[in-house]
């Protein structure tokens, strides 16, 4: 069994426009912290450029919970 997360990250992006609230923050090339933290992380997809918050990947699972838990029946 494959999942494809790359098609659920663009079903999310493009089903809410962009992404909501953008980041929590990122750091510079020195590894300097660009960011304070947010006040509200469910508010935003990501914490950084690449990860996900547990709102993002709320939104990432709503729309692979359906395939996978039928992908899953048929095994």
């Amino acid at each position: 069994m494959f999942i494809d997360y790359y098609n659920a990250f663009l079903t999310v992006f493009k089903n809410n426009g962009e992404t909501p609230g953008g980041v929590c923050g990122v750091v510079d090339e020195k590894g300097q912290k660009n960011y304070t933290l947010c006040d509200d992380p469910k508010s935003t997809f990501f914490w950084d450029v690449l990860h996900p918050t547990q709102a993002g990947w709320s939104s990432v699972y709503a729309v692979l919970g359906k395939n996978l838990t039928a992908s899953l029946m048929k095994a």
